[in-house]
């Protein structure tokens, strides 16, 4: 039986996946301007696969519209990171639990290479890799639950904190990646109670770090 074409991405599509990458990784900031004719001759493409990327990242929420209807990339206040910290804090908390007692082989290899990549990316002092690997960690453990339901409910929550965390950008961040390690260790030796609660834990010193270095960011065009 042949197997059913395979669907052709769009620029838009790239330049979506390319954009979050960067906003995720901390090329560009929260609050920055990110202005089409700019980002076009970045990317390498007309202003119209930009114009559709901004919007669908407007959707996932790391990107938002200024009244003046500038777009930039959007900046939490402390009282909106205190609204989505718990959402997160109950969600990735059942996931860790879940996962913990049902980990798959496929599951338990993800998360194991994305550790080894987050402890290449410290070592070699690459904090944006380290972001993108902080992100995906999450996501990870999320997917690891086999969960359509919560890794649904997760997504909108992590794209709208992930390029935010405090922690990793101004903070210890072999604190915040040692973190990462007994998190993953508790999952893939199957304790579900220390998995949860390494996970609340972090999500709490996740809130804390933004509470501390709740600045306003720079309003740069990119």
């Amino acid at each position: 039986m042949t197997p059913p074409p395979t669907k052709r991405r769009s620029l838009a599509d790239l330049v979506t996946e390319q954009l979050r990458a960067d906003i995720i990784g901390g090329t560009y900031a929260p609050g920055q301007r990110l202005v089409e004719e700019r980002l076009s001759q970045v990317y390498a493409v007309s202003r119209i696969p930009v114009r559709e990327a901004l919007k669908a990242l407007e959707s996932e929420g790391l990107v938002m519209t200024t009244a003046s209807r500038a777009r930039i990339v959007t900046r939490l206040s402390t009282e909106e990171m205190g609204e989505i910290a718990p959402l997160r804090r109950l969600v990735e908390g059942m996931a860790a639990e879940r996962a913990a007692r049902e980990l798959s082989e496929e599951s338990r290899a993800a998360l194991t290479d994305l550790v080894h990549r987050g402890q290449r990316a410290l070592a070699a002092d690459d904090g944006a890799t380290l972001r993108e690997v902080n992100a995906a960690i999450h996501a990870a453990v999320v997917a690891a639950s086999g969960s359509a339901t919560l890794f649904a409910v997760h997504q909108p929550l992590l794209a709208r904190t992930s390029w935010s965390n405090r922690s990793l950008l101004h903070g210890d961040r072999n604190e915040t990646w040692r973190e990462h390690v007994q998190i993953v260790a508790a999952i893939c030796e199957g304790d579900p109670v220390r998995a949860r609660r390494l996970v609340e834990e972090h999500i709490d010193q996740w809130l804390t770090a933004a509470e501390l270095s709740d600045e306003p960011g720079p309003e740069e065009e990119a």
